[in-house]
């Protein structure tokens, strides 16, 4: 989890995980099946 303040500085939650964390649209079938990737990050 990261916090966005009001000034735009992000700061992450202690202890919490900061690797490997993804969403993927659709669940991950929709993943094997698709034909492009679109990487998004924030």
């Amino acid at each position: 989890m990261r916090y966005i303040r009001e000034d735009g500085s992000k700061r992450f939650a202690k202890d919490s995980r900061k690797e490997v964390c993804f969403h993927v649209i659709g669940g991950l079938d929709a993943l094997a099946k698709a034909p492009v990737l679109v990487i998004g990050e924030g």
